[in-house]
Formats: structure tokens, sequence, C-alpha cells
């Protein structure tokens, strides 16, 4: 369904019209991902649905802004990519899709992770940490838990402290 064609519940077009950061919280299938696609639009000056009774247009956005002004932050992996695809195809069908279909490849919309990690490389320098690094996996990150737990078990074992054995004890 077409984004300009929604009829935004009084919450959503709240959500799509508010000024300043928005944080969506709510259960599979309500909409998250349509609700974040419409503030983006919004956000550019688009089109982006009706709502009320009547059905009339949502207002304007005050102050439109670039796509690259913008911060999709999603949990999953496979939220991020749903979340970009229906954004290009949003994109795309707009009176402006010619002109924004270039920058959508470069749009913040990813993981927390993913996010985190792109601050961090245009930072590198002066962070004086290696910009070639790479997140961990799920696995790759449970087997250093483990390994640091492991670590940090067998050094109070080791120790004198009577508390710290009796905390290793429980494990």
């Amino acid at each position: 369904m077409a984004i300009r064609t929604v009829h935004w519940t009084e919450e959503q077009a709240a959500a799509v019209t508010a000024s300043g950061d928005v944080l969506l919280a709510a259960s599979a299938g309500t909409g998250k991902t349509t609700t974040v696609v419409g503030k983006i639009l919004w956000l550019l000056g688009l089109e982006a649905g009706r709502h009320g009774e009547q059905q009339v247009p949502l207002p304007a956005c005050p102050s439109p802004c670039r796509l690259d002004q913008i911060a999709a932050i999603t949990f999953t992996e496979k939220a991020a990519y749903d979340l970009k695809k229906k954004l290009r195809s949003e994109i795309e069908a707009s009176e402006r899709g010619a002109e924004l279909r270039w920058e959508i490849d470069s749009a913040s919309v990813g993981t927390i992770h993913a996010f985190c990690a792109e601050l961090l490389r245009e930072h590198a320098l002066r962070l004086e940490i290696d910009p070639t690094f790479r997140v961990l996996d799920e696995r790759e990150t449970r087997v250093h838990q483990d390994e640091l737990l492991r670590d940090l078990l067998k050094t109070a074992l080791a120790s004198a402290e009577p508390e710290a054995r009796a905390l290793v004890r429980r494990f």
C-alpha cells in the first residue's frame, strides 16, 4: 500500500508529524515500519498519507530535511532490510523519486550496532581505533562471553576471598 494512500490513526499521525525524535514501540504487525516510512517521507517534505474521520492529508513538514540528516534505527537486520526496502519503494514512487533514489543506499537505516559502528568509523582517528574493525556476530559474541566468564571464574576461584569462591561454587 502506498504511503500517500494510508489512513493513519490519530496516534500514527501524531508520530509521523511529531517534531524532534520519535521512538516507536509496539508489537509485531502493528504498522511500525509503515509509520517510520511515513515519518521519513514527511520529514523529506513528501506526501505522507491522511488521517482523521475526514481523511485529510497530513500537514506539511514545516522544515523538510535531507535524507542524510535522518537516522532510522531498528533492532534486527530483517527489520532494517524491510524498512529500507519499503522506503526505497515509496521514495521511487514519489514526485521526487528520480532526485532521491540515489541517496537511499547511503541513508542511515539499520540496526543500533550498524549505526554505532558507522559513528565509530567516522571518528576512528580521533578515537585512536582501527577503522576496519567489525561487529561480532551472535556466535562470536557468545564465544567471547563464555571465555570471559571462564577467566573471571578461574580468577575468583584462585582468590583467597571466601565470598569469591562461594560465588564460583554457585556457577
